[in-house]
């Protein structure tokens, strides 16, 4: 199951929570999995797309970088889980679905904790690209649900109360924000492709999020020419 994470940022959730129980799994995690296999294949069909920009084939793409948190979300640690993803091009390039070290005392600290996490890849792979010698015009883009932790990172607003027992480590986004690193905006919850990387979600607003970069195979072969694919289907 792990490996297929290199292919299916969709299950990087559920694949993280079981794996913490794998030693004493209970029945309730055998149901999980259970579940989740059967999702597996109801959805073998659907694959990671690929595309570069039709008017420079050149350019690499702008990095649109998604960041949130589910504070709290596992009630026997009270550790929340990072999700993060980085698109170029709408195509989803990496991704994460991580327990977080610390136990964080509001949403804003996850939140924060995360943006931190989301912001060290968005620059990352902005330097890979600059040791590559892509064309790189715009600096990456990085997207948050949560105007708390926003406004600490962009406005210099320090007077949450809780703001001042945060690790100093993670005001490295205010410092990123400072000299022109990234951008950081808002985005709304139901749009943020981040969601899917920290909680079980319902049907609908998962596949809405799976959309944003997977498509079934059927859809592919009907895209345009420009694009290219990465089968994921799953015997």
């Amino acid at each position: 199951m792990y490996l297929m994470l290199a292919t299916r940022p969709d299950i990087a959730y559920p694949v993280g929570m079981l794996a913490r129980h794998a030693s004493n799994p209970s029945p309730a995690h055998e149901n999980a999995l259970l579940h989740l296999v059967g999702y597996v294949k109801h959805t073998k069909d659907y694959t990671l797309t690929y595309s570069h920009s039709k008017e420079n084939a050149s350019f690499p793409g702008i990095i649109d970088a998604m960041s949130d948190a589910d504070w709290a979300g596992e009630e026997h640690s009270g550790c929340s889980t990072t999700g993060m993803v980085i698109l170029k091009n709408n195509s989803a390039v990496s991704w994460s679905s991580k327990r977080q070290g610390v136990v964080s005392t509001s949403t804003m600290e996850s939140e924060y904790i995360a943006l931190f996490n989301t912001v060290q890849n968005a620059i990352f792979l902005s330097h890979l690209e600059s040791q590559f010698r892509t064309t790189h015009q715009w600096m990456p883009n990085v997207w948050c649900d949560n105007q708390a932790a926003l406004a600490i990172a962009t406005g210099g607003n320090m007077e949450f109360k809780r703001s001042k027992f945060m690790n100093v480590k993670y005001h490295y986004v205010r410092y990123a924000v400072k000299k022109d690193y990234v951008d950081i905006d808002y985005v709304q919850s139901a749009e943020n492709t981040a969601d899917l990387f920290t909680k079980r979600l319902p049907h609908g607003p998962l596949s809405k999020l799976r959309d944003h970069f997977m498509i079934r195979a059927d859809q592919r072969d009907q895209t345009p020419e420009n694009q290219t694919s990465s089968p994921t289907d799953i015997d």
